[in-house]
């Protein structure tokens, strides 16, 4: 009777490890499946993050260009209301000489 309780206990203990060996199986088996999904979505995490500064780097140099562009119109607009002033300044001394000369007559 203690060989057939040995005999019991041994064969509950093996069933036992038996079902704790599947059940490891199963985790590491899960484990490797959710440790290659996050290999796979850090590397996903890397393109977006290389894109994301690779986009940061067009919009600078976009903004330098439109910066350059304004800068650019700014000054011919400058330039263009100096002229403009410089040639109301001779209009208007020319009609003051004009007056002069009417006056004058």
């Amino acid at each position: 009777m203690k060989n057939v309780g040995l005999l019991g206990i041994l064969a509950v203990f093996v069933l036992l490890a038996g079902c704790q060996d599947t059940q490891l199986m199963n985790c590491q088996q899960e484990n490797q499946v959710l440790q290659t999904q996050l290999d796979q979505a850090n590397t996903t995490v890397a393109k977006k993050d290389k894109m994301i500064e690779d986009l940061k780097g067009e919009i600078q140099a976009v903004n330098q260009k439109a910066f350059e562009s304004i800068r650019t119109i700014l000054e011919k607009q400058n330039t263009k209301d100096v002229e403009l002033k410089n040639k109301l300044k001779e209009k208007e001394a020319l009609v003051k000489e004009l007056q002069q000369k009417l006056e004058a007559m």
